[in-house]
């Protein structure tokens, strides 16, 4: 995936999912023009990407998460010097 404008690939991804959450949502709120079965099918794309999120940002939260756990070692190791 292509940097734009500095951001990372994950950054790139959540603004994509971001449009597909809300073209979804638009499709299946629509009143008119889509039949119960498009709509079934757009909730089904929408539910996805929520949940492909929601991967995401545990990834992130993992990825904190071992980041504070290698600093506080460090900080253990600096101590016990």
């Amino acid at each position: 995936m292509e940097k734009s404008n500095g951001e990372t690939p994950r950054q790139a991804l959540f603004g994509k999912l971001s449009d597909v959450i809300g073209l979804s949502h638009k499709k299946v709120m629509a009143e008119h023009g889509n039949a119960d079965a498009s709509k079934q099918a757009w909730a089904r794309v929408m539910i996805q990407a929520i949940g492909e999120c929601g991967n995401l940002l545990r990834d992130v939260d993992l990825e904190k998460l071992v980041s504070d756990v290698e600093e506080l070692k460090r900080a253990v190791k600096i101590r016990d010097a």
